[in-house]
This record gives structure tokens, sequence and C-alpha cells, in this order.
């Protein structure tokens, strides 16, 4: 999940001003919990039980994995960020296709469920409209996109002002450990 707000918008610091017990919460609603955190002068990194997370002044991001319930900590996050005076801007959702999707907590059952999720959230949808993409063939490994962006961004002729990041994920270190002995 990245959600990044609008620079240069709201409370000075940004999503840095956010206090470990409303990061605890949102972890809380991600089912997730912070194990240790860095910082620099530019970001706050977190160890999560599930992953990690990482703010930035303008920019959140929070990978998972496991039975983790991203979506559900939009909300949470949504109304921390409006206390702050900040402007959404952009969010991205994605994720491989489930090695057990049975074993997934909703809404993550299906990403039909997760996009009913995302349409249905009146936080986001007053702010955003996005659309769900599959990359990838259906019946092999695939994987799931969501974006939302605004009027919020500059115009599309125009450069933006903060890049955005793309996932990836690797699934099989035997094949990385083929390619090095190979060389």
């Amino acid at each position: 999940l990245e959600v990044i707000f609008k620079s240069g918008v709201g409370a000075p610091g940004g999503l840095r001003n956010m206090t470990r017990a409303q990061l605890d919460e949102l972890c809380t609603q991600a089912k997730c919990t912070i194990l240790s955190q860095a910082s620099t002068n530019y970001i706050d990194a977190y160890v999560l039980s599930e992953s990690s997370l990482f703010i930035y002044e303008y920019r959140l991001i929070m990978k998972t994995c496991g039975t983790t319930t991203l979506l559900r900590c939009l909300g949470t996050l949504f109304e921390y960020s409006d206390a702050l005076a900040m402007q959404l801007s952009w969010v991205g959702y994605s994720r491989k296709n489930f090695l057990f999707p049975s074993a997934q907590l909703w809404p993550h059952v299906n990403f039909g469920e997760e996009m009913r999720y995302i349409e249905q959230h009146e936080s986001l949808q007053k702010r955003l409209r996005g659309d769900g993409h599959i990359l990838g063939p259906v019946t092999g490994d695939h994987w799931f996109v969501y974006v939302a962006e605004g009027c919020a961004l500059s115009p599309p002729d125009s450069p933006r002002s903060s890049p955005v990041t793309t996932p990836g994920a690797m699934s099989s270190y035997s094949s990385v450990l083929d390619l090095q002995q190979a060389r």
C-alpha cells in the first residue's frame, strides 16, 4: 500500500507527526505490530511483524505479507492526515496472487472483494477515483493492482513532483542462487 499526499500542504513534518499510538492503531487494523523503528532526517522506518512500514513527510508505504488486512487501515490513516490538514493525491495498492487464498481475511479474500471494499470506502472515494487491474495470466502468477489519483496531482503534461514506487517480490530464492552460480 502506498499513499501520497500533496507536497507542501498541511502541518510541517506531515505524516511524520503521527504518534506511536496512532501508528500502532494503523498496524492493529492491518493485523500486524511494530517490532522496531529507525529514523533519519527524511524517513521513519519500522520493522513490522508482517514486513515493513515507511513514513515520509508526504508518503506512507506499508508492505505486508501473511494474513494482514492492509486496506482496513485506510480510513484511520485518512482521519489522521485530515487532522494534519494534508491533501490526498495518490493511492496505490498491489499484491501478487496469494499462495494460500483460503487463509486470507476479509476484505482480502479475493481481488473482487478488495475492489468492492475500496469502491465503497467513503473517505477514499470522495477524494479520488481509481481502477483495479490484473497484470499477467490469471491462470498463473499475476499481480493485482489498484491505482487512484485525482485533481490533487499536477496536470498530465507536467512532471510528477514525487516519484511513485513500483513494488516487486521474489517468491523463489533458489532461482536467484541458480543465477549467481551460473555466472
